[in-house]
């Protein structure tokens, strides 16, 4: 928030998405997507796992609504 103050963005939301991550067991190749690393296979048990992703955030989306400039003598809103 303190970045934006006095800027056009003052008052902004920024909205991050963290992407899921993708465990691989590498024992039988079972893949599983969450929002943590799967610590072992939920099909063979193994421990064995490859992780993909999960470190990433992504902006989805950015709006912009201009507001009126300030005239002389008036306030900001």
């Amino acid at each position: 928030e303190m970045v934006g103050i006095g800027t056009i963005v003052e008052g902004a939301t920024l909205e991050l998405v963290q992407m899921p991550v993708t465990s691989t067991c590498r024992a039988c190749g079972n893949t599983e997507t969450g929002d943590e690393k799967a610590i072992g296979c939920q099909r063979c048990e193994a421990s064995t796992m490859d992780h993909a992703g999960g470190d990433v955030l992504v902006l989805e989306s950015i709006e912009y609504r201009p507001t009126e400039p300030a005239t002389a003598g008036s306030a900001p809103n």
